[in-house]
């Protein structure tokens, strides 16, 4: 099940290359839905802050190349070394 937060969150992303979450075809909706949950959870596992994940999100959300490691490398340049777990 999706965490709360996140389709809307999703719905949010838009970007001139690819069309907003809520336009999208289902099976696209769907296959973003479950990257991005994965992709929360290790973050949450890892012991980033919800507000912390949802900035990636928003900042790699629309990407091919969005994964875990482009997600840690995007957090440890851009959140505050106090806020890094």
């Amino acid at each position: 099940k999706a965490h709360e937060g996140l389709v809307d969150l999703l719905g949010q992303l838009d970007t001139d290359d690819r069309p907003a979450f809520d336009t999208a075809a289902p099976s696209d909706q769907k296959r973003l839905l479950r990257k991005v949950t994965n992709i929360h959870d290790g973050l949450h596992d890892l012991g980033f802050k919800d507000e912390s994940i949802e900035a990636v999100v928003q900042a790699l959300g629309h990407s091919d190349r969005f994964n875990i490691e482009a997600a840690l490398d995007w957090l440890c340049l851009n959140v505050k070394t106090e806020d890094l777990p």
